[in-house]
């Protein structure tokens, strides 16, 4: 993870670069947009399988601290709100004063899963919420898309679960 995180970097810099040049054709700023999206979805990757073998290994932080779930929300809304609308699709967040007891980069981490993937795999706006339930809050990332197929319903949440159609994709 830590060695790809350094070329991910410098490739992103150089394709946001050509896009700020200014002088490229509209099909090949789309195409250094993509790359540059393509980047953030490489480093998310190398993130998260630092995250998941930090976890089986036993050393992954967690450092619980009160926050405010609404700023938490709109935060994620503000990171994906240019892809979304690139998607014609856009992520709105409910009304809320909850407070949740979360480590901030283990939450923003799971919260980024969630709407990276609505806006890859969902359908329509995507609604931000949290919400009090029982003695805790639920934070939830919803939209109108299929949900779960039911092959991969019962074991969406294990490590590596693919549903039939997703297994040419990357995630974890």
């Amino acid at each position: 993870s830590h060695e790809l995180r350094t070329p991910l970097a410098v490739v992103k810099t150089e394709l946001e670069a050509a896009l700020r040049a200014g002088d490229a054709a509209a099909e090949a700023r789309a195409a250094l947009a993509a790359a540059i999206e393509e980047c953030d979805r490489l480093g998310q990757l190398a993130d998260d399988l630092l995250v998941i073998a930090r976890s089986a290994e036993g050393g992954l932080p967690v450092r619980p601290e009160e926050l405010a779930a609404r700023p938490l929300l709109d935060g994620m809304r503000e990171r994906f709100a240019d892809r979304a609308a690139r998607g014609g699709r856009m992520i709105r967040v409910g009304e809320s004063d909850a407070v949740v007891r979360a480590d901030p980069l283990r939450v923003r981490q799971a919260l980024g899963n969630l709407v990276d993937n609505a806006l890859r795999h969902g359908a329509g706006d995507i609604l931000l919420s949290a919400r009090a339930v029982d003695g805790g809050v639920a934070l939830e990332v919803s939209d109108a898309g299929p949900g779960f197929a039911p092959d991969i319903a019962d074991r969406a949440f294990e490590r590596f679960a693919r549903g039939d159609r997703a297994r040419t994709r990357g995630g974890t």
